[in-house]
């Protein structure tokens, strides 16, 4: 897998189906990127517009997709070595059993892909606080959104 930093993470979420539906479990506390809680909540995002750039200084998020498809981009500006790429890209849609792990002090934005609803989950391991995160205007991190 490549990597921006050695500790962004996909984990593989597991759907447990019987005749009466089904189960898709996501996080619990035995889990690897579990880091404590603080809340959960949605977050929607329209077709083709970018939400970002972010950089949270203690918060742990777990992000899933549950509606849609949103592409997820990383940024770490504390690594200066060729053995990590400049911004790693990743895409989430509501069919693919993954959660990503983003630890504090990474950059991040996501972009929705659908015409229909993005919406992605955050399992966070504190509460929002607005003292704890940084943003930055989309100009500021050179990526090119498509």
């Amino acid at each position: 897998m490549d990597k921006i930093s050695p500790k962004i993470k996909v984990y593989n979420r597991y759907t447990f189906k019987n005749n009466n539906g089904s189960v898709l479990k996501i996080i619990n506390k035995n889990s690897e990127n579990y880091k404590g809680f603080g809340e959960v909540y949605f977050s929607t995002v329209k077709y083709k517009v970018v939400k970002g750039w972010k950089l949270h200084n203690k918060m742990h998020m777990n992000l899933m997709v549950s509606e849609g498809s949103i592409k997820f981009v990383f940024y770490d500006l504390r690594k200066k070595s060729n053995n990590y790429k400049k911004f790693k890209e990743i895409i989430l849609n509501s069919k693919i059993n993954k959660i990503i792990y983003v630890p504090p002090k990474i950059w991040f934005a996501f972009q929705g892909l659908t015409k229909s609803n993005n919406v992605l989950l955050n399992f966070a391991n504190i509460l929002h606080d607005d003292q704890e995160v940084s943003n930055k205007n989309l100009k500021e991190i050179h990526y090119k959104w498509k």
